[in-house]
């Protein structure tokens, strides 16, 4: 526990973390022995928690979605986007790569500590509109402030979760500032949304098949989705794709 500097109030807590550990590490065991298509689990900060824990600091339920979302059509799907009209970057269109990383492309944010803050909807939100508008703006990342959405988006919950539907929606009709002018602070804060500073925001919100090959195709094409994972990420360590 000390890797993940995760501390316990007494004795008794202690305990009761290390029997919730003993039976998420047998369980990290018996998925790594079973075949799981690249995915490999190991121990990490939510080793300690019950699935329960989890889920309330991590996978919040509620999932409405608004009116301005619309489903992606065959053209979203398969026609190329912004970055491959490009003449260098064109690529031969009745094939698709085995392997394609947008990180290598340098339009993929750093991975982020949310902290003890239950925002990593806010976090996932704002890392995929940086990605799609620095595909769109040649490789210019804008670092944008997920702090402004755990404190103004008011159809989420703060540290207490959110839903991306809504908190996207927030982002197309307010827009966001920088993470240097609004940074991250982990807890729930007053809405300063109204300060001076350069806004992002979004025009258009789509919402992806439950079809894998299809989001392949669309991720390829245009760029990074936001996927709602299940409780496997409790134990998750990395996959391959």
């Amino acid at each position: 526990m000390f890797k993940f500097n995760i501390k316990f109030t007494n004795p008794a807590e202690k305990t009761q973390r290390f029997t919730i550990f003993s039976q998420n590490l047998a369980e990290i065991r018996a998925l790594n022995a079973a075949q799981n298509n690249g995915a490999q689990f190991g121990i990490n900060s939510f080793s300690a928690m019950t699935p329960e824990e989890f889920k309330q600091r991590l996978l919040p339920e509620k999932f409405i979605i608004p009116s301005d979302f619309t489903n992606v059509t065959d053209d979203d799907v398969h026609n190329p986007g912004h970055w491959w009209e490009h003449e260098h970057r064109r690529v031969k269109r009745d094939t698709y790569p085995e392997n394609f990383d947008w990180r290598l492309k340098n339009v993929v944010s750093p991975i982020q500590d949310q902290g003890k803050c239950g925002s990593c909807w806010a976090f996932s939100n704002v890392a995929a509109v940086e990605s799609h508008y620095a595909i769109y703006h040649n490789g210019i990342m804008p670092g944008l402030s997920e702090q402004e959405l755990v404190d103004c988006d008011e159809e989420s919950l703060g540290c207490d979760g959110g839903f991306t539907y809504g908190s996207l929606q927030y982002i197309k009709d307010n827009g966001l500032h920088s993470r240097n002018a609004y940074p991250y602070t982990g807890h729930s804060g007053e809405c300063q949304s109204n300060m001076n500073g350069e806004k992002i925001k979004i025009d258009n919100l789509l919402v992806l098949p439950k079809n894998e090959t299809e989001i392949k195709y669309y991720v390829f094409n245009k760029g990074p989705v936001i996927i709602s994972n299940n409780n496997d990420f409790k134990i998750w360590n990395k996959n391959k794709f």
